[in-house]
C-alpha cells in the first residue's frame, strides 16, 4: 500500500520504483564481509561499514561520505520498509562531535559543519568544499582498534563554477539555489540536461557511465525544483538506473556497464536520498 508521501510525480514514485528502493536499501543494510570486500551497515557503529579508501580497502565505519549523504534517508527508508531501524543521522552527528587524527600524522582536527553534502540538507556553507580523502580517524577508534571509524574532512572552498563532475557541480547547483542565485543555478542545470543522451546518461565533462552523476543529477533538480523542466530526460535517467541495477543483489555500481561492484555503499545511499520523498523538505 503506497501511502500520500508518495505522490509528487510518477516519474519517481511509482509501485515497481518502490520495490526497487526497498531492495537497494536491503543492499545498505546487509552484512558487512571483510573477507568479500562487501560493505554493509554496522548497528554497532551505526554506520555504513566498509569502503575502499587511501590504502586500500578498510572495515572501518565511513562517515563522510558514505554514512552522512545517505544517513536521514536510510533512517526513513529502514523503517519504511520494515527493516530494523537505524539511527544513522544521530550516529553522524556525535561522531562528528568528536577529534579527528590525521593517519600520516599531521595533526588532530575537529568538524568544522561545512561539509557539502549538508547542502542536501538545505544549509548554506557558503562555499562548495573539497575534502581529505578518507584519512581522518576518530580518536580511540583507529585502523588497528577493534572498532575503526574514518572520516574525510572539508578542506578548501571552491571557488569558481568549474566543478565538475556533478559530484561537485550539483552541490554548486543547490548552494547557488539557497543563496538566491536562481538565474545561474537554472543556467547550470540546464547546461547539465543538455549534456543528457538518448539512452539517459550524462556526456562528458559532468560524468558520461558514472551512476552518481545521474544521481546527483536527480538530487540537485529536485532540490531546487528545475527537474520539472525537463521532465522527459528525468524520465531517461531513472529508466537508465534502473536498467543498471543488479537483478541479484538489487544494489548499483559506482559506473556502468563495466562496473560490477554493487554493494558499494556511495551509490546505493545516494539512490535513497535522490528518492526520498522527504528531499525538497530536508532541513538541518
Amino acid at each position: 500500500m503506497v501511502d500520500n508521501s508518495w505522490v509528487e510525480d510518477s516519474v519517481f514514485f511509482t509501485v515497481p520504483y518502490l520495490q526497487n528502493l526497498k531492495r537497494v536499501t536491503g543492499v545498505l543494510l546487509g552484512e558487512f564481509n571483510n573477507s568479500a570486500k562487501r560493505a554493509g551497515y554496522s548497528y554497532d557503529l551505526e554506520l555504513s561499514q566498509g569502503g575502499f579508501i587511501p590504502g586500500g580497502w578498510s572495515n572501518a565505519g565511513i562517515i563522510i561520505d558514505n554514512s552522512l549523504q545517505e544517513c536521514r534517508s536510510l533512517d526513513y527508508f529502514s523503517a519504511y520498509f520494515g527493516f530494523k531501524p537505524t539511527h544513522c543521522e544521530s550516529s553522524c552527528r556525535e561522531w562528528l562531535s568528536q577529534e579527528f587524527t590525521d593517519i600520516e600524522g599531521n595533526g588532530s582536527f575537529r568538524y568544522n559543519g561545512l561539509d557539502r553534502r549538508k547542502i542536501y540538507f538545505h544549509r548554506d556553507t557558503g562555499y562548495v568544499y573539497t575534502t581529505t580523502g578518507q584519512t581522518m580517524w576518530a580518536k580511540g577508534h583507529g585502523p588497528s582498534s577493534r572498532s575503526p571509524v574514518v572520516t574525510a574532512l572539508p578542506t578548501n572552498p571552491i571557488k569558481n563554477y568549474n566543478a565538475k563532475p556533478m559530484e561537485l557541480f550539483g552541490a554548486q547547483i543547490i548552494l547557488d539555489w539557497i543563496q538566491g542565485n536562481k538565474s545561474r543555478a537554472t543556467q547550470n542545470y540546464d547546461a547539465v540536461m543538455n549534456s543528457v543522451q538518448a539512452t539517459g546518461d550524462l556526456s562528458e565533462p559532468f560524468g558520461g557511465g558514472v551512476t552518481r552523476s545521474l544521481l546527483f543529477t536527480i538530487v540537485s533538480g529536485r532540490i531546487t525544483g528545475l527537474w520539472k523542466q525537463h521532465q522527459q530526460k528525468i524520465q531517461a535517467i531513472v529508466n537508465l538506473l534502473w536498467s543498471i541495477q543488479d537483478p541479484v543483489s538489487g544494489g548499483l555500481p559506482q559506473k556502468f556497464p563495466e562496473g560490477k561492484n554493487f554493494f558499494t555503499p556511495e551509490p546505493n545511499g545516494e539512490c535513497l536520498l535522490a528518492f526520498d520523498p522527504n528531499l525538497p523538505d530536508l532541513k538541518p
